[in-house]
């Protein structure tokens, strides 16, 4: 689960949002997007877990702006099996994750709750014409990127915090440099890249995001 990312407050001004997409919600509280709900920006909220999408509908009725989809996704149209791990939940297939790598979570544990759900392929459902798309499924994140139709100006994913690495880092930075994102800013767990021009944070959080860019994408974006 990502650190609380206030992206409104950092692309106001800079960068216009007209649709924007978020994958792996947990509650509306806690979206990346709640800013630009408010404000009348149309987003679609992409959720697996049959709990956490009843409570995510209930706060967005008010919203005309906001749809639900329910169900997970990734590469490919079937069904998931999830590890039930309360907001750090995951894909069963996966070996490294934050639940794995910082709690010390084991897939194989007797009484661990697994639960099943439909799985759509992100190239179905991807309008196209997202200008941002927030990523945060406990390291599925690539095979999603690989069937994503739109080439938002702004992406963020969820790819690093203490002891865990994305582990598919090397595929999402060959992709990145292939559609011509840059490091932008950085949290804890999050990379927020940026499509093109890169916007002025100020000095501080420009030496960050250049360290960041070497530490974990070896300088390429």
């Amino acid at each position: 689960m990502r650190e609380h990312l206030d992206l409104f407050t950092h692309l106001s001004g800079r960068v216009s949002i007209l649709r924007a997409a978020e994958i792996g919600v947990l509650s509306y509280d806690s979206s990346t997007l709640t800013g630009f709900i408010d404000s009348g920006v149309v987003c679609d909220l992409y959720e697996a877990v049959p709990e956490f999408c009843d409570s995510i509908e209930k706060d967005i009725a008010q919203f005309p702006n906001a749809r639900l989809l329910r169900g997970a996704v990734s590469d490919y149209n079937g069904t998931m099996v999830l590890c039930m791990a309360g907001p750090s939940t995951f894909s069963a297939s996966l070996e490294s994750t934050p639940a794995i790598n910082h709690d010390g979570f084991r897939k194989d544990r007797e009484g661990v709750k697994k639960l099943e759900v439909e799985c759509r392929d992100f190239g179905d459902l991807d309008p196209g014409d997202y200008d941002l798309v927030t990523m945060d499924i406990e390291g599925g994140e690539f095979p999603v990127l690989s069937r994503m139709r739109s080439r938002p100006r702004v992406l963020a994913i969820e790819t690093q915090s203490r002891d865990y690495v994305n582990p598919q880092l090397g595929a999402i930075t060959d992709w990145l440099v292939r559609e011509g994102y840059r490091v932008w800013f950085r949290n804890d767990t999050d990379t927020v890249f940026v499509r093109g021009e890169r916007p002025k944070l100020g000095l501080a959080k420009d030496i960050k995001a250049w360290w960041h860019n070497q530490r974990y994408f070896a300088g390429r974006l």
